[in-house]
């Protein structure tokens, strides 16, 4: 995908999480605390964490303060793959250590955060990533090929790992 779409898309995806009650760095689907992947679409600037309650709020609730002043401490990206509601629906925002390295299009993987209760809570957070975006013989792919809309990512590895389906759609490993 070029910038500028991506930057439309990032655009795009503000607006949504800002009409939204609920801020995107907390789990919408799978369960809290599982892992699942994501397609890199996007990262955001300081300047756009700090200008959207619904990106520095859950940060700050989740103890991580120095992500608000980084480049590219948030991203967002998509779970499910060619368009359609389900892509919106499952549009995932996540954190990015410090130390790890990330760009638009890199498939990586993800442990879901946890909604706030009793003054606790974590945001999706981005592990590591599983293969970059030039890897085209990777073992990561979207799955079925022979949908249009509601492709999911599998990698060959997954059943092996532990990895799951959940609730029939997407791949998880369950903590």
């Amino acid at each position: 995908m070029n910038k500028g779409i991506n930057i439309i898309v990032f655009v795009i995806a503000l607006f949504l999480v800002g009409c939204a009650k609920n801020s995107r760095l907390y789990p919408n689907a799978p369960p809290e605390k599982a892992f699942n992947l994501v397609e890199v679409l996007i990262l955001a600037t300081s300047s756009d964490i700090q200008n959207n309650r619904y990106m520095y709020e859950p940060l700050a609730a989740a103890g991580i303060h120095e992500a608000k002043n980084r480049d590219g401490s948030i991203g967002a990206g998509r779970v499910f793959c060619c368009g359609g509601k389900m892509e919106q629906a499952y549009f995932n925002y996540f954190f990015i250590p410090a130390d790890i390295e990330v760009e638009a299009g890199d498939i990586a993987e993800i442990r879901t955060g946890s909604k706030p209760k009793r003054g606790k809570s974590s945001v999706n957070t981005i592990v590591r990533v599983v293969q970059k975006k030039n890897d085209l013989g990777g073992a990561c792919r979207w799955w079925p090929h022979d949908r249009t809309y509601d492709q999911v990512l599998y990698c060959d590895w997954m059943p092996d790992k532990g990895w799951v389906k959940y609730k029939g759609r997407t791949w998880v490993k369950l903590m």
